[in-house]
């Protein structure tokens, strides 16, 4: 709801929170279905995966399943947790600070993009965002915008992204010269 688009659809494995979202989202349409075999009928021009492929348990499967549903054009926006605040994490869900949360896929950058590039993708542009997940006042605000983005600071980010695209498809005639002396 927050990127406002035009036609917009939600997906969810739970019936539950599809039915929640679409009470507080009328606009919008939701569907309950797993990542892994999607059954949709259109092709969208912008695809987002928040939080989605740490909870996947074949996130290859699911990046082919989301080709069926990508054109040419179609830019892909996949956000997950640097694998590096785990224990973090897992300290904050012991003492109540934070919601317990299954088990993860704790992916690494070069395994989500060998991933992408498996299903058939492109990656073309990567980053990372918010280095301090609590708000200060001021000091998040110059921690996350200027601290963030130092060169080695900005690998301990939370929260990493990646935007893909279909990779073009190109068809080369190849030839061959052989050459008998």
């Amino acid at each position: 709801a927050s990127v406002a688009p035009k036609r917009g659809v939600g997906v969810d494995v739970s019936p539950k929170m599809t039915a929640l979202a679409a009470s507080r989202h009328p606009e919008l349409s939701f569907v309950a279905m797993d990542a892994g075999s999607l059954t949709l009928q259109e092709k969208f021009d912008y695809i987002i995966c928040s939080d989605l492929v740490s909870y996947l348990p074949d996130v290859q499967g699911a990046f082919m399943e989301i080709k069926k549903v990508a054109h040419d054009h179609t830019k892909v926006l996949i956000t997950y947790t640097n694998f590096l605040w785990e224990p973090l994490l897992r300290f904050a869900e012991f003492t109540h600070l934070k919601m317990s949360s299954p088990a993860q896929n704790w992916l690494s950058a070069m395994d989500l993009e060998n991933l992408l590039h498996l299903a058939g993708f492109e990656v073309v542009k990567r980053g990372e965002e918010i280095l301090l997940p609590i708000n200060i006042p001021l000091v998040s605000y110059i921690v996350n915008r200027f601290i963030a983005r130092l060169p080695l600071i900005r690998r301990l980010c939370l929260m990493r992204y990646v935007i893909a695209k279909p990779r073009q498809q190109v068809m080369r005639e190849y030839t061959t010269s052989v050459i008998i002396p």
